[in-house]
């Protein structure tokens, strides 16, 4: 599957041999610092625009104009041991999480929530089958439909796994393809007992430093979407990936809540960010529209009650941790009861 990009080479070139493309770096600055802007002041009717143009810009670009000439997963831990040695190059390998660290801080996660293309992908697919969720309903028959679908696509991959196994170790060459079995499990516990969504959301450290331990053991290793990025069938990214998104079909951006490494880091550091979802005055009356329509389920951990309403039940800063940023219960509660705020530091301390 060789790949597509408007630009094969750097477009702007930096270091020794051109080892760094700056217009990723630039591209990705753009990108997040003007969705920030777009979301903390576009309206309720223009914001849906506003995002879905940033995430087709953002799916063009990184998937389809830059040359990015490695993942993410496979590189970022090569450049902490090149600090000092060759900064160019550890800069080179480390630029994506310095860019994303410092949004995640000042921003929180605009980059989860209106740039990062796998988020966008399990979106697009999660809405390409609302007219299929919408007949089954929300019941033990639609859940048990569900589940069933799950776990046809985990033994489809676990079958492809092995018809398009390497010669090599298949554990070893195929970490992606098994990542993305165990989003399908993921989404299958969750769909079955909606109330392990929050302990769930623990998976993500131990995936954390899983991937941290594969790259540093040498071993390749590629997320959802690298065959993109690639000259060669990755399987491994395709099966991976592919799973990503039926998962998401099930439970709303699921590899995201559960299982995305660089979730688990933004969501420690965007508890501490400026933007944040704030209800306005009185005006929440707990009808849990913002709760159904989440696709972090971040709403769900602030507004546990509804015996209560409008009191928060939960740690706000947990919610800012999960929290994409997405603005999509600001736009939908149907009393204008939520606001995207600037937090004021003694809220952040």
């Amino acid at each position: 599957m060789p790949r597509f990009k408007v630009f094969e080479e750097p477009f702007l070139p930096v270091g020794t041999g051109g080892i760094f493309d700056a217009a990723v770096f630039v591209a990705l600055c753009a990108l997040i610092a003007g969705a920030a802007v777009a979301n903390r002041y576009a309206g309720r009717r223009s914001r849906r625009c506003w995002r879905t143009g940033f995430q087709l810009a953002a799916v063009f670009v990184l998937f389809f104009a830059v040359a990015i000439r490695w993942c993410a997963f496979r590189r970022s831990l090569i450049g902490a041991f090149m600090i000092g040695v060759d900064d160019m190059t550890a800069f080179a390998n480390l630029f994506l999480w310095v860019v994303l660290m410092f949004f995640a801080i000042s921003l929180g996660r605009t980059f989860c929530g209106w740039v990062c293309p796998v988020g966008t992908i399990q979106e697009w697919g999660r809405w390409l089958t609302t007219p299929l969720r919408r007949a089954f309903g929300g019941g033990r028959a639609a859940r048990a439909v569900g589940l069933t679908l799950l776990a046809a696509a985990a033994l489809a991959g676990i079958a492809t796994i092995w018809l398009t196994r390497p010669a090599r170790f298949v554990l070893a060459e195929y970490p992606m393809a098994f990542w993305g079995i165990a989003t399908i499990a993921a989404a299958m516990i969750v769909l079955a007992a909606p109330s392990q969504d929050r302990p769930m959301r623990l998976l993500r450290y131990s995936s954390a430093i899983l991937a941290a331990t594969i790259a540093l053991l040498g071993l390749m290793i590629t997320g959802p979407g690298c065959f993109i990025f690639k000259n060669e069938l990755d399987y491994s990214s395709i099966i991976g990936t592919t799973l990503v998104v039926v998962a998401a079909i099930a439970v709303a951006r699921t590899w995201c809540r559960y299982l995305c490494p660089f979730g688990a880091i933004f969501a420690l550091v965007a508890r501490r960010s400026l933007l944040s979802v704030q209800r306005t005055g009185a005006g929440c009356t707990g009808c849990g529209i913002c709760r159904a329509d989440c696709p972090s389920g971040a709403r769900g951990l602030l507004f546990a009650s509804e015996a209560e309403p409008g009191t928060p039940a939960g740690d706000p800063a947990t919610v800012c941790g999960e929290c994409f940023l997405c603005g999509r219960c600001v736009d939908r509660c149907p009393n204008a009861a939520l606001t995207i705020v600037r937090r004021q530091p003694d809220e952040i301390a």
